[in-house]
């Protein structure tokens, strides 16, 4: 792990009491000399006091280093030192025999000494740095203040840190630990309202941890302890490289195209999500520009912004261009842009007939996104869709944050000739099951499929 971020996070912690424990699955002999000269080259005098591994030895510069691989004589949890109401807890999750990861590291955890560990794929690491805090932290009275953690725990993917957290939640079972998980893809609402309480133990993905700290909605002033689990993929930060600016990551699209062998604008066209509820400011007005310039840009320029990136780039379809408030935004736009790009309502129409029926009695948008879930009823879905249909509006049916691996919403895409759907990214196993839907109804209708081709404004 190197570069700014790991410094972000070192930088805020006093120079005593905090223990650090990196735990890496598969990391090679050559890979864990770089990662241990980058974090001691940052970390203060002594910063790690041992380096625990279950691989064959290799030098450490600094500190011991213990090489758990030869047999080790068997001992128990109990003996370890952890605590009656913890082992009662591993009793009912039949934890037995503490593995030789568990082993070397909860002994020095319970002592709050600094730690690297480095241990293979399914031998205990969760448990061998979460026992130890879970007991420390069970030990201590009062709940942090608001926004402040008292435990971090990072790790590079959602799925790791949910799986994280529900390890973590297992084991402190009656202990009144106040614990969540942060990670990209699902909503701010209910993570804000969690982070506002003030928080145990915060397992969280390196990206949203950052989208928090920029929004000042969670504090590491109080952080106790830090934990990095997987360290040497910390920087991996999922698909996206940073960015500064829409601009920024068009182009990057349209290299990305480029070197893939395709024309952008023959091949490839582009669709934009642009979420603007999310930076617009209503008691202004304004739409702010906040990761970027700054800038605050009426509804009008916030259009001719969009006009601008079209002469640039094949953009043919707009999401959320305005806010889901901003009605008279919407109607600028659509009257702007509506003739030549899909104009797509999400937070505007929300899936409901009503606001459709309002957004197609002012002229605005002309697309709307479809979320099956979304308004309560796959009776008033398919009424969303209808209704659009018979104002010539496209529909766009859609997942929603937090899905899972069902797969109806490809067969509601296919059975209502929406033509279009919206699943994300080829990535994780909830969107590839759409898209493996997709492929099975394509067998089976076989030359009677029909595809919709190209996106036309009507």
């Amino acid at each position: 792990m190197t570069g700014d971020l790991c410094r972000a996070l070192i930088k805020p912690f006093p120079p005593n009491g905090v223990w650090l424990l990196i735990v890496d699955s598969h990391l090679r002999l050559a890979e864990y000399g770089r990662l241990r000269i980058d974090l001691f080259s940052i970390a203060p005098a002594d910063f790690f006091c041992s380096v625990i591994a279950v691989i064959p030895s290799v030098h450490c510069s600094r500190g011991a280093f213990t090489d758990t691989s030869t047999d080790m004589v068997s001992t128990t949890f109990r003996e370890l030192g952890l605590s009656a109401p913890i082992l009662r807890q591993l009793e009912n999750l039949e934890y037995k025999t503490p593995t030789p990861i568990q082993e070397a590291c909860i002994p020095l955890l319970l002592q709050n000494k600094d730690l690297m560990g480095l241990a293979q794929t399914g031998t205990g690491k969760t448990a061998a740095f979460a026992l130890p805090l879970i007991q420390q932290l069970s030990e201590r009275s009062g709940k942090p203040p608001g926004r402040r953690v008292r435990a971090l725990i990072l790790s590079p993917t959602r799925e790791l840190a949910a799986q994280i957290h529900e390890n973590i939640r297992a084991y402190a079972r009656g202990l009144h630990l106040s614990t969540a998980v942060i990670f990209g893809g699902v909503g701010y609402a209910s993570q804000f309202k969690e982070l506002a309480g003030g928080l145990d133990i915060l397992v969280a993905t390196p990206g949203r941890l950052i989208d928090h700290l920029e929004r000042r909605t969670v504090s590491l002033d109080g952080v106790e302890t830090l934990i990095l689990d997987e360290a040497d993929h910390m920087l991996d930060m999922g698909f996206a490289p940073a960015l500064k600016s829409a601009d920024d990551a068009l182009e990057c699209i349209a290299q990305a195209v480029k070197r893939a062998g395709y024309t952008l604008g023959t091949d490839i066209f582009i669709a934009l999500d642009v979420a603007s509820s999310e930076f617009y400011d209503p008691s202004r007005n304004l739409y702010v520009f906040k990761k970027s310039d700054g800038l605050g840009r009426t509804a009008e320029e916030l259009t001719a912004y969009y006009q601008e990136l079209q002469k640039k780039y094949p953009i043919i379809s707009i999401e959320d261009g305005c806010a889901e408030n901003d009605w008279l935004g919407w109607e600028q736009l659509t009257k702007a842009m509506g003739g030549n790009t899909q104009l797509v309502g999400d937070d505007l129409f929300v899936t409901n007939v009503e606001f459709l029926n309002q957004g197609i009695s002012r002229h605005v948008a002309n697309a709307v996104l479809v979320k099956v879930n979304q308004i309560g009823s796959l009776t008033e879905t398919l009424d969303t869709v209808e209704l659009a249909k018979d104002n010539k509006y496209s529909a766009i049916i859609s997942h929603r944050s937090g899905e899972t691996e069902d797969a109806t919403i490809a067969d509601i895409a296919v059975a209502t000739n929406a033509g279009q759907i919206k699943t994300g990214s080829l990535s994780r196993s909830d969107r590839m099951a759409k898209y493996n839907q997709l492929l099975r109804i394509e067998e089976e209708l076989g030359n009677d499929a029909v595809y919709g081709g190209k996106i036309h404004i009507l």
